[in-house]
């Protein structure tokens, strides 16, 4: 039964006329996009519109500022993501030395890869991907031992 609904919607949302597509392709702005933003912990990239772009700057700006995107949904008025974006900190632009990890933060790795670092298992290609060697870490997750990060803050 769920194949025969599938099967209808598709047939219902198929475009047959290559003449409409073609012209309103032809009609359509084009958009360009870029690498904007990367988060190396988690694998991941943004690819944002360009219009997101500073131009003076060459930064993004792909981030929300909250307080104007609720100050605007509070006025009442009509607006578009242009009006509430924010600057992408320094640290979270594609090609930032801190690849996506906010310096303010503290880098945590999983037991196995410390393990694995200490016992000089991870290749020369793997530790070059991460900012600090994993085995330096003091801290096992789940350990319940205090966070040692704690004691140098309050020396601070």
């Amino acid at each position: 039964k769920l194949m025969g609904l599938v099967n209808e919607l598709h047939e219902k949302n198929l475009r047959l006329d290559d003449s409409e597509v073609k012209s309103e392709d032809a009609a359509a702005e084009p958009i360009s996009y870029g690498i904007a933003c990367e988060h190396h912990h988690s694998n991941l990239v943004l690819v944002a519109q360009t219009k997101y772009k500073n131009k003076e700057t060459g930064g993004w700006n792909t981030w929300i500022n909250y307080d104007r995107f609720h100050e605007l949904v509070n006025s009442g008025n009509a607006f578009t993501a242009m009006d509430y974006v924010a600057e992408t900190p320094y640290w979270a632009v594609y090609g930032a030395a801190e690849r996506g990890m906010d310096p303010e933060e503290n880098r945590w790795y999983h037991n196995r890869t410390v393990r694995r670092a200490k016992e000089g298992k991870l290749s020369k290609e793997i530790m070059d991907e991460y900012l600090e060697n994993p085995a330096n870490q003091k801290h096992t997750m789940g350990s319940g031992e205090a966070n040692p990060f704690e004691d140098e803050k309050q020396a601070e």
